[in-house]
């Protein structure tokens, strides 16, 4: 696999990657709304680029866990699906894509990610944002 470059992200003791192609931006979190949700990782809505997207935490969507009471303080906006969210994370860094492996060889995230980089002899999964798209969008199309 190759491509573009990659942002590391760090949230929730967890270190993962997405690709820069799906990223708007990137910065400081900010203030947000707080609104009803079947989604325990979602802290509410931001205002991005007058747009209002859901703000999820991370770490807690790939744990199905509640967010943490603290919220982090970095936001990364992405785009899956047609649809933008932020994704609050501890901290950002940049890699290349080059040395990316198939998920299979590297046991990342088991059907969210879309292969691994290795880094410092550890592998971080880079997530495929279609498929966890489904966890941030299917609670609220649930009746």
């Amino acid at each position: 696999m190759s491509g573009l470059g990659l942002l590391i992200l760090r949230s929730a003791d967890r270190t993962m990657a997405v690709r820069v192609e799906v990223v708007i931006e990137v910065g400081d979190r900010g203030t947000w709304q707080v609104v009803p949700s079947r989604l325990p990782a979602m802290r509410g809505v931001v205002m991005v680029r007058g747009r209002l997207v859901p703000l999820i935490h991370l770490g807690s969507l790939l744990g199905n866990q509640l967010a943490p009471p603290e919220p982090a303080p970095v936001m990364v906006v992405a785009e899956s699906r047609g649809q933008w969210v932020a994704l609050e994370v501890d901290e950002v860094d940049t890699a290349s894509a080059g040395d990316l492996v198939a998920d299979e060889q590297a046991g990342g995230l088991p059907g969210l990610s879309a292969g691994a980089l290795k880094r410092d002899d550890k592998w971080i999964p880079v997530l495929n944002l279609e498929a966890l798209a489904t966890r941030w969008q299917e609670p609220a199309t649930k009746a």
